[in-house]
């Protein structure tokens, strides 16, 4: 994989990054970052490093989030996140109307 994250970095060095609005917590450290260097490193370390999934959605609920939302096809994300922390509300949005009643379940 560090072929292939090498690629990826050249590719990342031609897009301009800015530094986040509002925190991000990369699954590679489980840690906040914010500014864009840290950011465009940690995709490219992504490729051939452990995923901290625990240790992220622990993060996340320290820092206060209470809703999770995966969007994509699955919900595997969703279901490791709620047995992670069960107080953590989880949506897998796989489809449209599972986005409307998410949106419904947080006053959206």
């Amino acid at each position: 994989m560090k072929g292939a994250a090498e690629e990826l970095a050249t590719a990342l060095d031609e897009v301009t990054f800015n530094d986040a609005v509002i925190p991000v917590i990369q699954n590679v450290t489980a840690s906040v970052a914010q500014d864009s260097e840290s950011l465009k490193a940690n995709l490219v370390k992504q490729l051939y490093s452990p995923v901290l999934w625990t240790d992220t959605v622990r993060k996340l609920v320290a820092n206060d989030v209470r809703i999770a939302v995966e969007c994509g096809a699955g919900k595997v994300l969703a279901g490791l996140a709620k047995r992670i922390d069960r107080e953590l509300s989880v949506y897998g949005i796989d489809e449209p109307d599972a986005l409307a009643k998410a949106s419904e379940a947080f006053g959206q």
